[in-house]
């Protein structure tokens, strides 16, 4: 049975009245974002009422902060054994006797540690050993950063760390280091001794010290002294624009509106991304361009053109999408987009070459003489051009890491051809070329991406589009025919090198019409120069 005295009978009867009001104040203060210094050690222990045991002592160690992170106890410990654990701020009760009180978070050899002797009720105030170290990352304009550091302490060598930031809407990029008074290393990644990249700081104790780590590029810039702002809140709005430039090998076959076999590239990209997102509805506009023109040049299959001038990758797709999300997951879409090419598609041959253009029914269309030095027409500007809409049911996640997107509904297709033609086979110096038929068509629609960024350095991504028209349901299900499947499969995995540099593989899979008979591949690696407008 545990006894009080009169006195602190006495303190029982006054805190049935004050325990409502302070456990107020201290919620309160707990739900606050600001992180903020605490009351001054005496009133702290003032405001501790709760009521000790006879025959015992409490140990008062005092809180810097209003809001200690969880992970931060105070150990009190004798001859190598634990007896008590408590928390800043507030009376530890113990026997009397000699300690030793550990406080920080991780293991006990890592914290600030001080000697204490314990009367019988009395409360032995501890002076802090410790400090508090707020460490946080920002950009050159003051904005929150993702990335990572360890702190070392000088003398001993211990690390501490590594320790991942966070950039989230609405939250505090700061980390709130409880660490033993004295020197310490601070350096991005995750080695604390790293040469370039770190700067010396130090920990008083009983004192905070903020620090706002200047970080570019992967680089420290500098360190100021002062708290970090809270991430802003995104609005609805989302705008992101990247003009690039880049060099690349390449190989390329079956394609309609480009060069097919082996070249050394230089072209440029774009891509821009426009939403509006309010939860329940999202409406976004994407525009992708990717050209290439330039380049050393190698003939495979079809080709015999060693032509270093002529067109190579041209490619742009614009997509214009609705999605209205019951619960801000899963919900009905409606959507439209376009696919073409900007400039004439032309052969060059590299011999003389007799033609023969077939027509979409077999037939020959015309012959003709290809001779060395000229080009000839396969497909015109804007040509092929595919328009594409539909309706259905999709879902969408997009986090700090992993997105993915999943739709399917009923869609319209149009293919416009504009008469062109593309090469089928090379025997010898016949050449034989197909023509192909515009074709609109009602079908089913289905739509997947996937794609995860990791710390901003690695991003890969992967769309798989695809389109069933109503003539291959047969073919499908009754297996009549050859089902040849409408689809673009484009998956990429750019490694950042640099502020602006980057090295981007790209790997695209598609068939734009039914009456195409081979897949059309490309593989391209590429150094990338990007600029992100917005």
């Amino acid at each position: 049975m545990i006894c009080f005295s009169s006195r602190e009978r006495s303190r029982a009867l006054v805190l049935a009245f004050l325990l409502p009001l302070v456990l107020h104040v201290r919620a309160a203060s707990a739900d606050e974002r600001e992180p903020r210094a605490s009351l001054p050690a005496r009133d702290q222990l003032d405001a501790d009422v709760s009521l000790v045991p006879d025959g015992l002592g409490t140990i008062f160690v005092p809180a810097l902060e209003a809001t200690a992170p969880a992970d931060v106890s105070v150990v009190v410990r004798q001859d190598g054994k634990t007896v008590a654990i408590g928390s800043l701020g507030r009376k530890i009760p113990v026997p009397p006797g000699h300690y030793t009180v550990f406080v920080g978070a991780g293991p006990i050899d890592a914290r600030a540690s001080t000697e204490v002797d314990v009367t019988e009720g009395r409360t032995s105030d501890v002076a802090p050993e410790f400090g508090v170290l707020r460490v946080a990352l920002v950009d050159p304009r003051g904005r929150p950063v993702e990335d990572t550091f360890t702190i070392a302490h000088v003398t001993s060598g211990r690390s501490y760390g590594p320790f991942t930031t966070v950039a989230r809407e609405g939250a505090r990029p700061t980390i709130p280091l409880y660490l033993p008074r004295g020197h310490y290393s601070l350096a991005l990644g995750s080695n604390a001794r790293a040469e370039e990249g770190s700067f010396a700081c130090t920990v008083v104790g009983g004192e905070i010290l903020p620090l706002k780590v200047v970080v570019d590029d992967g680089r420290l810039v500098r360190t100021d002294v002062g708290e970090a702002d809270v991430a802003p809140a995104k609005g609805p709005w989302k705008l992101r624009w990247v003009l690039a430039a880049d060099g690349s090998l390449g190989s390329r076959s079956n394609q309609l509106g480009s060069f097919n076999g082996q070249s050394l590239m230089i072209g440029g990209f774009t891509k821009l991304d426009l939403a509006l997102d309010t939860g329940r509805h999202l409406a976004s506009f994407s525009l992708l361009a990717d050209e290439s023109a330039v380049g050393i040049l190698a003939g495979s299959g079809t080709s015999t053109s060693e032509t270093p001038i002529q067109k190579l990758t041209d490619d742009v797709r614009a997509e214009l999408a609705y999605t209205y999300r019951l619960g801000g997951v899963v919900g009905p879409y409606a959507h439209g987009m376009a696919m073409t090419s900007l400039l004439p598609t032309r052969y060059h041959p590299g011999r003389a070459l007799d033609a023969t253009t077939l027509a979409p029914d077999g037939s020959v269309a015309r012959q003709e003489r290809f001779q060395t030095g000229e080009s000839y027409r396969l497909f015109p500007e804007m040509g092929p051009l595919v328009l594409q809409q539909g309706a259905g049911v999709g879902t969408a996640f997009e986090g700090d890491v992993v997105r993915f997107a999943l739709r399917g509904g009923v869609a319209a297709r149009q293919a416009f051809f504009f008469d062109g033609r593309y090469p089928v086979e090379l025997a010898g110096d016949n050449l034989r070329l197909q023509q192909i038929g515009d074709v609109k068509t009602f079908g089913a629609e289905a739509s997947a991406t996937l794609g995860m960024r990791v710390h901003g350095l690695v991003d890969l991504d992967s769309r798989l589009d695809a389109f069933l028209g109503e003539d291959q349901f047969g073919a499908l299900f009754d297996g009549v025919g050859t089902y040849r499947p409408v689809y673009r499969w484009d998956n990429s995995a750019a490694v950042r090198l640099g502020k602006f540099v980057s090295l981007v593989y790209t790997f695209g899979l598609r068939r734009d019409a039914q009456a195409i008979e081979r897949d059309q591949v490309a593989h391209t690696l590429r150094l990338r120069f990007a600029w992100s407008v917005f």
